[in-house]
């Protein structure tokens, strides 16, 4: 019986490597590199291997699917890197925008408060006893219920 452990690339290679000798063990293991391997004579502590060339089509065919599979999983990655930016900008715009809104809201709700004073004090004013408080109070009422422009007209050039 002979001493080497031979390790088949495919399973089906097992059928032909039977007729051609006997070997210790055949087997079909794609976890390890190594083709055979067998006890040093001299050392029987030691195993001697047998490997594939780096320039073996096998060995290259590995490599190339290993380098495809990196390579898509980089293509994967910058991908959900650039969703994870647009998210981001999205939700710092949804931020800004709502904090904008909420600002021109308090702005507009204090114009509002601003105009409504104004409207009291003329409105007050109507029944003032000084005629001059009076004519004011008149004037800013037609401008401001008929939106009249206070200034002269624009001459157009």
């Amino acid at each position: 019986m002979n001493t080497i452990d031979w390790n088949s690339l495919l399973s089906s290679e097992i059928v032909d490597l039977c007729a051609l000798g006997s070997w210790k063990e055949i087997r079909h293991d794609n976890t390890v590199t190594w083709l055979a391997y067998w006890n040093d004579p001299i050392n029987s502590k030691l195993f001697k291997y047998v490997f594939l060339g780096a320039s073996s089509s096998w060995k290259g065919q590995s490599d190339k699917e290993k380098y495809e599979k990196a390579r898509a999983l980089k293509v994967l990655s910058c991908f959900i890197y650039q969703l994870l930016l647009i998210l981001r900008f999205h939700m710092i715009f949804c931020m800004i925008f709502k904090r904008t809104f909420l600002i021109l809201e308090y702005l507009n709700i204090w114009v509002q408060n601003y105009i409504e004073r104004i409207r009291a004090a003329y409105t007050k004013d109507f029944t003032s006893k000084d005629i001059t408080k009076q004519q004011i109070a008149v004037a800013t009422y037609f401008i401001d219920k008929l939106a009249l422009r206070a200034g002269n007209e624009k001459v157009q050039v």
